[in-house]
């Protein structure tokens, strides 16, 4: 991850990438999440993604990685 693209717009779309693999959110889930999805649970100091999924109609539950801090 350390290349740098000549083109601001494949650096967003290689970023979108790799959250995509840490988290397991789609691209649509990605492309509509928002801040007030995002929550920090002070028990075990960790942050969740809390979001409906859009292709299905369920609440979903993801745990950030250590490594997608900087996102």
């Amino acid at each position: 991850m350390d290349f740098e693209f000549t083109c601001d717009r494949l650096s967003r779309v290689r970023d979108c990438f790799v959250f995509s693999c840490y988290t397991g959110l789609a691209y649509i889930d990605i492309y509509t999440l928002r801040r007030e999805h995002i929550e920090y649970n002070a028990a075990n100091g960790q942050y969740f993604i809390r979001k409906n999924r859009e292709k299905q109609a369920w609440n979903q539950l993801y745990r950030y990685l250590n490594r997608q801090k900087k996102y």
